[in-house]
């Protein structure tokens, strides 16, 4: 190696130099042995994860009458030992897909954020990364952020005692690689359903906003999503309603978060920028807009009534059934595996609330934004009503609301409403926490 040759301590290799056509081809080729490097379990995964979960829904309509024959296998052969593990670690089998969460994921994330890290800093692989972090039609991200959001749901935990310790492993660090937190989305599972029955004080709540307006959800996303997403405003919360425990390890992961951030940004500042901050505000973003679909059409009349707080989206495709979103805030501790089946859509369509089918929660967001209510009335189910009539629903339903309800009013002038009957519980804890010690969920009323 002649003397102008530079070669960074401890890499393996020289540092790529030049300009031009070739420089761009030696990056391109860098990126790609980067991803080599990080062995085979990695580039399984990659060619797996589509295959365990799904494509886009217009993807998988093209390429499955041809590619069922080995995808069906393939898909079997990588569920084979998840099952294996989750019957015997897990308190309920059912959570199997939660397990393949904190599996597959890790299997690329992590190795791809060392590379990063020990590696000389390339953009290709940086760009690669991001990539990763959301994975195809954003399933990686849904995946990890929807098995977090269970996992929470769960204070019991879902493993069995000598492996409980792996219950903070999805919160700690396959959800801190997508930009979460740790211990953020639960205080986030706590407020959200502590506050069933009156959300006008509840940073989830839309009502005051245009759900049709840019400028509205752009203030609904700084206002209130990030000031609960960084954790300040959850520490606030927490202290004003005196629940130590809760505000206590809501500090540990901001403190943990904040420390390990602080350190890897001295190591690489753009290794730390791509790995950790880039999805916070990409996690941030893509909370703000599926909870501003699922809290869309919150009756002005009756906003105290639990029907008419969320929605229902009817998407077969849906993870975790979490299109099921109205069922989940009238009982939360329902497992995921039991919200088709615990559905009801007579007595939901005789409560007035709001059900639609053939979109999921980024297309109603996008629609709300380009004021197609239009397009949002062909999937509203109501049988015997015109489009008209679905569509003047949908815009009394979507129009902002300036006064409080019923019980913030009394809350407001120091009146405590009376407790709620057993069989419709005002506080959601009172069914977030109804859950068994083997992991199994006591039915409904």
């Amino acid at each position: 190696m002649g003397e102008g040759d530079s070669v960074d301590v401890g890499r393996p290799w020289p540092r790529l130099e030049g300009t031009g056509r070739m420089h761009r081809s030696l990056e391109s080729l860098d990126a790609i042995v980067r991803v080599l490097l990080c062995g085979p379990p990695t580039l399984l995964t990659m060619a797996l994860f589509p295959v365990i979960f799904r494509w886009p829904a217009a993807v998988m309509r093209v390429s499955r009458p041809w590619l069922t024959p080995v995808l069906q296998p393939a898909k079997r052969l990588a569920s084979v030992p998840v099952e294996f593990l989750a019957a015997r670690v897990l308190k309920d089998p059912r959570d199997a897909l939660i397990l393949h969460a904190a599996i597959w994921p890790s299997l690329v994330l992590i190795p791809s954020a060392v590379v990063l890290y020990v590696r000389e800093f390339s953009v290709a692989h940086a760009v690669l990364h991001l990539m990763l972090v959301l994975g195809p039609g954003n399933w990686m991200f849904q995946l990890v952020f929807s098995s977090l959001h269970q996992t929470c749901h769960r204070p019991r935990g879902l493993f069995k005692r000598p492996w409980k310790i792996f219950d903070r492993y999805i919160p700690w660090v396959t959800g801190a690689l997508i930009g979460e937190i740790p211990e953020i989305e639960n205080g986030h599972v706590w407020i959200h359903h502590a506050h069933v029955g009156s959300l006008d004080d509840h940073f989830d709540f839309s009502g005051h906003y245009d759900r049709s307006s840019w400028s509205d959800f752009t203030r609904f996303v700084l206002r209130r999503k990030l000031w609960f997403q960084s954790g300040i405003g959850l520490v606030w919360a927490f202290a004003v309603r005196r629940k130590w425990t809760l505000m206590g390890r809501t500090l540990l992961g901001m403190a943990a978060y904040g420390t390990a951030v602080s350190v890897l940004a001295t190591v690489s500042p753009w290794a730390t920028l791509v790995v950790f901050v880039i999805p916070f505000f990409t996690c941030l973003w893509l909370i703000s807009i599926a909870t501003w679909a699922q809290h869309c059409f919150v009756d002005g009349a009756e906003p105290d009534n639990r029907f008419r707080q969320a929605i229902n989206v009817l998407d077969p495709h849906d993870m975790f059934h979490e299109g099921y979103h109205l069922s989940h805030h009238l009982k939360p501790a329902r497992h995921f595996s039991e919200m088709p089946t615990a559905f009801s859509m007579e007595r939901l369509l005789a409560e007035g609330a709001v059900v639609l089918e053939g979109l999921n929660w980024a297309e109603i967001w996008l629609l709300l934004m380009r004021k197609r209510l239009d397009v949002l009335a062909e999937h509203v189910v109501k049988p015997g009503w015109t489009l008209e009539d679905k569509r003047g629903f949908l815009d009394e339903r979507v129009a902002p609301r300036s006064t409080p309800s019923a019980k913030t009013a009394e809350k407001r002038r120091g009146v405590r409403s009376a407790p709620a009957p057993l069989d419709q519980p005002s506080d959601g804890m009172a069914s977030f926490l109804d859950v068994q010690d083997n992991g199994s969920q006591i039915s409904a009323p």
